[in-house]
């Protein structure tokens, strides 16, 4: 006769066995667990406090196109993409205005001045040496628009001469435009036109910038000041490069200099744009198209016959032509057709960041008047962008590691983050945990009114959106 208490034979066994399993189970989870929280807070990824916690504050549709770039203040940013200008109130997210021109807006000015912005859209200014092409549109007519209202106040162009024109400075990755003082400057096509800025009628207007013999078309600009503007020409491959301090009233050298790029490499018949990092002391960004350096015929500064050296250096220079220094700067230029990563220039330092292909970037300061690397800080992060500096703190996008496989095969991937650092010791800290919102370009991701406001790119030929998050 079988007892009502006694189990199946075996059963005993299995629930002994089961419970062994379990209950390591349970701990190796727990540990997991444990291990996945203390690595986000050490990692910074977990935050208690964020100062920026991802929240929707506002989201306001803006325009389809490419986007241009855009200004912001603690009032209101100002953005533009190829279909059209908006502005939107920090504060409230309501759209102040936003402008349509018939033309594709393509270049704008770094920044707005006096309430007002200038930019450039295409005209219809069609350059004597491109042939087999079905439309060639340039980006050489300045609109001058108030910004309280979104008016054009005045618009000039097209500018670029025809016949003088070379066709790849005439779109606008070869196009720029600035407001200096009273004067608007534009750069298309290789030349440099100087407008009235009250009325928009052409003051003065530079073709090919000579320098010590040498002829070369304009291809970058920066002010600095209201009394002086830098400029570089670039001859192109195996050619010179020349510098230029120019008065924006009259157009005129206040200083110039050239100095030779050298013989390129086997099969190099192209070189990257010439580009100004900074004004004061003057920074020219230049595709050198070898390593050789003191033995290639050109620019040498003071090294070893033979010893090889960076291709695309930064180069510091006095207004006379003396180098002072050259940086070795990664990121400042675009690879492979690629977005350059950002840099950013303020009170006498360059903040730039790495482009290591792997799971770590640095941060780095660079001082301007010596050349000397200030701080730099290590960030474990594939991708790390500068966006801009705000009461002393440098603020820092990192891309997150969600797509790179080796860089947390033991870990978990992590959405793209924002850090700031101290803008005078690089001392690093989370600002908000990561964000899943669709991660910007850093020229595209501004830090104000107590949080962050990004474009938010749309699909295909959707409308982009404005978000503000808190």
């Amino acid at each position: 006769m079988t007892r009502p208490d006694t189990a199946p034979e075996g059963g005993g066994c299995q629930r002994w066995f089961l419970g062994c399993l379990v209950v390591p189970l349970c701990a190796v989870l727990v540990l997991a667990l444990v291990l996945f929280v203390g690595k986000g807070f050490r990692e910074g990824h977990l935050l208690l406090n964020p100062e920026v916690a991802g929240n929707t504050a506002w989201s306001v549709e803006g325009l389809p196109g490419e986007v241009v770039g855009g200004w912001a203040s603690d009032a209101a940013v100002v953005y533009a993409t190829e279909d059209g200008i908006t502005a939107v109130d920090v504060g409230e997210g309501a759209e102040r205005w936003r402008l349509e021109p018939s033309e594709a807006v393509c270049a704008m000015a770094q920044e707005s001045r006096g309430g007002v912005g200038v930019f450039l859209v295409e005209g219809e200014t069609e350059p004597d040496d491109v042939e087999g092409e079905e439309e060639v549109r340039s980006c050489d007519t300045a609109l001058l628009v108030d910004l309280d209202s979104g008016e054009e106040v005045w618009r000039a162009g097209p500018l670029a001469d025809a016949e003088g024109a070379r066709a790849e400075l005439l779109f606008s990755r070869g196009s720029g435009v600035a407001h200096v003082g009273d004067r608007v400057l534009v750069r298309a096509g290789g030349e440099l036109v100087g407008l009235d800025a009250a009325s928009g009628e052409e003051s003065w207007r530079r073709g090919s910038l000579r320098a010590e013999g040498v002829a070369c078309p304009a291809a970058d600009f920066m002010d600095r000041g209201e009394g002086e503007v830098v400029v570089v020409g670039d001859c192109g491959a195996d050619e010179s490069v020349t510098v230029h301090v120019v008065s924006p009233v009259t157009g005129e050298d206040v200083s110039a200099f050239a100095f030779e790029r050298g013989r390129s490499g086997p099969k190099v018949d192209a070189v990257g744009a010439t580009s100004l990092v900074a004004a004061e002391p003057i920074h020219v960004r230049v595709d050198l198209g070898h390593r050789r350096g003191f033995g290639s015929g050109g620019y040498d500064p003071e090294e070893e016959a033979g010893q090889a050296r960076e291709r695309q250096p930064v180069l510091a220079f006095d207004d006379d032509g003396r180098v002072r220094n050259e940086l070795v700067v990664s990121g400042l230029f675009p690879v492979g057709g690629g977005e350059a990563r950002p840099f950013v220039v303020r009170d006498g330092l360059l903040y730039s960041s790495t482009d290591h292909s792997s799971c770590s970037n640095e941060v780095r300061a660079h001082d301007l008047e010596t050349g000397e690397l200030v701080w730099e800080t290590a960030l474990g992060d594939p991708g790390v962008s500068v966006v801009g500096v705000r009461e002393g703190r440098l603020l820092v996008m990192l891309d997150g590691v969600g797509s790179f496989g080796e860089c947390h095969m033991l870990g978990p991937g992590w959405d793209w983050q924002l850090y700031a650092l101290d803008a005078a010791t690089g001392e690093a800290a989370p600002v908000s945990p990561p964000l899943r919102a669709r991660q910007p370009r850093a020229a595209e991701l501004w830090w104000v009114g107590g949080g962050v406001v990004q474009v938010e790119r749309g699909l295909t030929d959707r409308p982009h959106l404005l978000v503000s998050y808190r």
